[in-house]
């Protein structure tokens, strides 16, 4: 009998440990998918502490849709249990190298990626020669720190490009011929700015951080 007693005791020992165990499985749930992919969580009624509709969007409770390119973590709720959620969103589409993660890198490491330049002008902006498609790349510098990056390439791979930066940006307006993109759902929001400017023969399209216009 005492036995009994003392395993009955016992029981919701056993049952905190086992909730504990499945509190753990849920601590930490990394998703990493491509834009416009659906991933469904493996816990229901998923409620989020902070949320980023840019990069991506939560759907029935339980469904990521991966939005623009990102990475975003933030803890989550599924049924009273607490846990991590990293979220990393990839491109579905890649035409060249995106010249805004090149910004605030030094001119060394940049020209590690691309070489030494063809040309650096008075200002101290140099031209490099393109990895691919690319007519050419120019980077401007500021105490030898990229602040200013833009890409030229042909206007036949406007298709391409509008799939390229609809991964990663958002239209914001058009004026004059010139197109921006921004890479936030709100301008407030928005640490980084794409130009597009589309001629007959080719299009410029010039990276550049909000503050440093």
């Amino acid at each position: 009998m005492k036995k009994v007693l003392f395993l009955l005791a016992m029981l919701p020992m056993f049952v905190f440990s086992a909730c504990s165990d499945d509190d753990e499985k849920l601590q930490d749930q990394s998703v990493v998918i491509k834009t416009g992919e659906i991933y469904t969580l493996d816990c229901p009624n998923v409620q989020l502490q902070n949320s980023n509709d840019f990069i991506f969007s939560l759907l029935d409770g339980n469904k990521i849709k991966g939005e623009h390119v990102g990475e975003f973590e933030t803890m989550a709720n599924s049924n009273g249990t607490s846990f991590k959620l990293s979220v990393t969103v990839e491109p579905l589409h890649t035409l060249y190298l995106d010249l805004k993660d090149f910004l605030g890198m030094s001119r060394e490491n940049i020209e590690k990626v691309f070489g030494k330049p063809l040309s650096t002008n008075q200002q101290g902006t140099s031209v490099y020669k393109g990895l691919g498609i690319e007519d050419k790349i120019q980077i401007a510098y500021d105490n030898n720190k990229a602040y200013l990056g833009a890409v030229t390439l042909k206007s036949s791979f406007a298709s391409e490009l509008g799939k390229h930066l609809a991964d990663r940006y958002v239209f914001f307006s058009e004026q004059g011929g010139q197109m921006l993109y921004m890479d936030a759902l709100k301008y407030e929001d928005a640490e980084y700015l794409a130009m597009v400017t589309v001629g007959l023969r080719t299009t410029s399209i010039m990276y550049i951080g909000k503050d440093d216009l």
